[in-house]
């Protein structure tokens, strides 16, 4: 999603997005309605009971304050919590994109995303109050609720398309949509301009936050603990999503190795005035430049391997494919950089990184644990080596 935006900024253009907020997703799916769409996916008869067996005779009771109310049957909704629930839930709304017509649609569980891109705010308040419509007739149809209230509107751009403030007037059962300039998706703060400074902010605060409490705790702790500390609940908020906004500026790189470097002085309990490579090395941690190329590296690696999600896969441009012949970069596993691809995208970084690795990092690391281990040595050599 983040990659389509990328590419409709390059081409000079503006993306409405409508941020969907439904009400009690889980708890109203109908279940017959529910059973009528397995069936239609190629569901068998026994699989139908099964799962009907397991919707069905579901009781429930709220206890509050030592006393319990009467017991009622559960007759919609999926069991929350469960394996199947956002399972069910997915088949339940997987015909959902099929309701629009220009726009495009990501969906993670209940987290619905809708967006399309033009060249004027016109045309975006135009067509995205069309396919709204179409929005609210699937909604209907399917005994959900939208909850107007939660639900945002954002429009994505580069700083000179937005310079006039443009804001989407898109509503929803003639409720007007709130319109933002950031908003949180998946623990990731998306702003209007993809620059992520504000998911940038959010992390150093948090960071700052917990390394005070662990500062305040570190007496109690031996250096080895409070190491693993640091690195179960520090570094984990900065390798969170890191190939969605590693492209933010070197500002905020910068900002993050700050943050890093004050995490490394708690764990090792040293000075202001340490020398921060030697910290570093002591803790075995990449800086945060080379940090971030890193997973983006294992992501891309994972896609090779595994072909899934194969929306990526697809398109990813081998040397290999294009080549009939022996070159370097054909032999050597390298890939071809779209010109049709941003720049910023996911795919054009991961992949303009894979063709600078050197080949024996790349095509003789066959298993996944060794490429990581050669992988993290080769960036290790190059800490702070910018």
């Amino acid at each position: 999603m983040v990659d389509d935006w990328c590419n409709e900024i390059t081409q000079k253009k503006m993306i409405g997005t409508v941020f969907l907020d439904f009400s009690a997703a889980f708890d109203i799916l109908d279940h017959e309605l529910l059973l009528a769409k397995l069936k239609r996916y190629g569901f068998s008869s026994s699989a139908l009971l099964i799962i009907k067996s397991y919707l069905s005779e579901r009781w429930q009771m709220v206890y509050f304050n030592g006393s319990e109310s009467d017991l009622k049957q559960v007759r919609h909704g999926v069991p929350q919590g469960s394996c199947l629930g956002p399972l069910l839930y997915s088949i339940f709304t997987n015909d959902f994109p099929l309701a629009l017509k220009t726009a495009r649609m990501t969906m993670y569980a209940d987290d619905t995303t809708i967006y399309l891109a033009e060249r004027t705010i016109d045309g975006l308040n135009r067509k995205l109050s069309e396919e709204m419509k179409l929005v609210t007739e699937w909604v209907n149809c399917n005994g959900l609720i939208l909850n107007v209230s939660k639900t945002t509107s954002m429009v994505i751009g580069s700083n000179y398309s937005l310079r006039s403030n443009p804001e989407l007037n898109v509503m929803i059962n003639n409720k007007l949509i709130k319109h933002v300039k950031e908003v949180k998706l998946l623990g990731i703060i998306i702003d209007h301009t993809l620059s992520w400074d504000m998911h940038i902010k959010r992390i150093i605060t948090k960071i700052g936050n917990i390394l005070s409490m662990i500062r305040r705790c570190s007496k109690y702790l031996t250096t080895q603990i409070t190491k693993q500390v640091i690195q179960a609940l520090v570094l984990s908020h900065m390798d969170y999503c890191t190939v969605v906004w590693s492209n933010t500026s070197l500002a905020n790189i910068r900002k993050l190795q700050l943050i890093q470097n004050k995490a490394a002085r708690v764990a090792l309990m040293y000075g202001i005035r340490s020398n921060i490579c030697l910290m570093h090395a002591s803790l075995g941690w990449l800086d945060v430049k080379h940090r971030l190329s890193y997973l983006l590296m294992v992501f891309l690696k994972n896609i090779i391997t595994t072909k899934m999600p194969y929306i990526l896969y697809r398109k990813l441009s081998f040397s290999s494919n294009i080549h009939n012949y022996s070159t370097r970069h054909a032999a050597g596993g390298y890939f071809i950089l779209p010109r049709a691809l941003s720049q910023g995208t996911v795919l054009y970084r991961a992949m303009k990184e894979w063709n600078a690795l050197p080949p024996n990092y790349v095509m003789q690391q066959r298993n996944m644990v060794s490429f990581k281990m050669k992988l993290r040595d080769y960036y290790f050599d190059r800490n702070f080596d910018y």
